[in-house]
């Protein structure tokens, strides 16, 4: 993803022994601090996600369909909460951009009026070749506002999840027909041809044997 010009976060496997107990391979994955900004050469800016966790009792009373209880227009800032409330040019990106998206749910605007939707259409195409449908869903999108074009990035997350020893979970695999991963939010992206079009772009370049090699 990053090598396709998507932010990154930064990665590192480790072999994890506590005392005499080997405890398997364990994974750190990088916060959105400063050095995430400055390793990605961005300026520091709101990250935002849609806000599930009210849901997570409103799911105790319902055994199936989580997504479906997904508020597409409830968002929270990531990282950037002390600065939202601090620095009135952080409060003004927040508000622009939460305002913007939720129009966009709405149906009032365009996606392109709010996403970079050449990256979107990057991001998906990779994760439906690489499996990585779980970093894709709606309440794991992490959005970067860029303070630059005044759009929002996505910032892949999970890029290959898809166990390689089961049969592929075709229910999610692919973002267009996915039953598990549906949203509004996706919706409005799949309805529209400009994102439709770079989408489709992005599938065949990055399904071609030169850029896999």
């Amino acid at each position: 993803a990053n090598d396709v010009g998507l932010l990154k976060k930064r990665l590192k496997f480790l072999d994890l022994q506590i005392n005499d107990q080997k405890r398997k391979t364990y994974l750190i994955e990088e916060d959105y601090i400063k050095e995430f900004y400055e390793f990605n050469r961005v300026k520091p800016a709101p990250i935002i996600h849609i806000d599930t966790e009210k849901l997570q009792g409103l799911s105790k009373f319902h055994k199936c369909c989580f997504d479906e209880l997904v508020s597409d227009l409830n968002f929270t800032a990531v990282r950037s909460t002390k600065l939202i409330k601090e620095n009135p040019n952080f409060n003004n990106q927040f508000v622009y951009s939460k305002n913007l998206i939720s129009d966009l749910i709405l149906g009032k605007i365009e996606p392109k009026e709010i996403l970079n939707v050449r990256k979107f259409a990057k991001f998906i195409a990779l994760a439906d070749l690489f499996g990585a449908w779980h970093g894709t869903q709606t309440y794991n999108l992490r959005f970067y506002f860029n303070p630059y074009d005044k759009l929002l990035e996505p910032i892949p997350d999970d890029m290959f999840d898809e166990p390689r020893n089961k049969p592929p979970r075709q229910f999610a695999l692919f973002k267009i027909r996915s039953l598990l991963g549906y949203s509004i939010f996706y919706e409005r992206l799949f309805n529209n041809n400009e994102f439709l079009y770079l989408y489709y772009e992005y599938l065949d370049k990055f399904t071609q044997d030169e850029f896999l090699n």
